[in-house]
């Protein structure tokens, strides 16, 4: 049974044309994994909880465009990786609810980072609209360099809001300022190794052109799609990653290398980490339910989500898992025969997704 990471948008697998080192990408990225919730709750986690629906039922007008509401009951948030010294443009779209809402509602947005605990950003806005229209909300942050802050956790919270219609969330982004780096890059090496259980990737770039700005590191498991996992700056001509939350079984890394003109991938380099622990489901094909077993380095709370084939997410729990084995089920019965995947994840960076077949 193949592992999947299912935190792109799609399940298809990346062919990577011939061995030479580039291949032609596309431009600058957001940062954010599912910023417009099109695929449910994929990338994103909460400690209280999380509502997604199309926009009409909040009353707008496309009911295909899918939204998330922030009241007194929701909040979500998701980790970035950032690079110290380097400039980020965020924003997001926000409308009051229509129909029943208090006049005024209200969300709290926070950028923090996640391992010197400094909030970068701290804000709070209200909306009144009468009707459905947006406010766009546009803010830059910058991550001092020194700061030992790799990630950083953006988080959306309830504002000024008492019930349960309150405001709604769209199109967030979080992207590199184009101006905040401006020095030359063109990769010239790129290799990877194992050591003491973490990938340890390194590579090497002139300086020519002078317009470089950051290489985004990315990573798959075996048949997966590519999530990115980190970010460095350009700065020099040596550089180096720690993966140290390496997915199970085979690490495929690739780096994509932006520019002021666009941006090119890496060749990819492919690393076993053969001693992590393995997901096993059972029984697989099954008929009302799937147990599993997964070994815990702590004790943790984990989420526990079934994923159909397209992204969508069709059922979920949480479980607090024990150091060593565990042990667990998920009831399946509402679930119509085919294909779909489980995904046991936490705040921590596990990730392990598995396939299985409804009968």
């Amino acid at each position: 049974m193949k592992t999947h990471n299912i935190l792109s948008k799609t399940f298809i697998l990346l062919a990577i044309a011939g061995s030479s080192l580039f291949s032609k990408g596309v431009g600058a990225q957001n940062l954010i994994v599912n910023p417009g919730f099109q695929d449910g709750t994929s990338g994103w986690g909460t400690d209280c909880s999380i509502e997604i629906n199309p926009e009409t039922v909040y009353g707008g007008t496309n009911a295909a465009n899918k939204v998330t509401e922030i009241d007194i009951e929701r909040c979500f948030k998701q980790q970035v990786a950032v690079s110290a010294g380097a400039t980020y443009d965020f924003s997001f779209k926000a409308s009051r609810r229509q129909g029943g809402t208090p006049a005024t509602v209200g969300v709290t947005v926070t950028i923090t980072g996640v391992e010197s605990g400094t909030q970068y950003l701290n804000i709070s806005h209200t909306y009144t609209n009468t009707t459905w229209a947006y406010t766009t909300e546009n803010f830059s942050v910058s991550i001092p360099v020194g700061t030992t802050d790799t990630r950083v956790v953006i988080r959306f919270s309830n504002y000024m809001t008492t019930g349960t219609y309150g405001t709604l969330i769209d199109d967030i982004n979080f992207s590199v300022n184009p101006l905040s780096a401006t020095l030359p890059v063109r990769l010239t090496a790129f290799t990877g190794n194992m050591k003491g259980g973490n990938a340890l990737l390194s590579w090497t770039a002139s300086n020519d052109d002078r317009d470089g700005l950051y290489f985004i590191v990315e990573r798959a498991a075996a048949g997966g799609g590519f999530d990115s996992i980190g970010l460095v700056t350009v700065s020099g001509t040596a550089y180096a990653f720690a993966d140290t939350k390496m997915l199970s079984g085979i690490n495929n890394y690739r780096l994509k290398v932006v520019s002021l003109g666009g941006s090119t991938y890496s060749k990819v380099i492919s690393l076993n980490n053969a001693g992590a622990a393995q997901i096993r489901i059972y029984p697989n094909p099954a008929t009302s339910a799937i147990g599993f077993r997964l070994n815990s380095a702590a004790k943790n709370t984990v989420n526990i989500q079934v994923y159909s084939l397209g992204g969508s997410m069709v059922a979920m729990k949480q479980m607090t898992m024990n150091a060593g084995m565990n042990t667990g089920t998920v009831d399946i019965t509402s679930l119509r025969p085919g294909s779909f995947f489980l995904k046991i994840s936490d705040d921590q960076g596990m990730n392990y997704v598995q396939e299985f077949c409804k009968r």
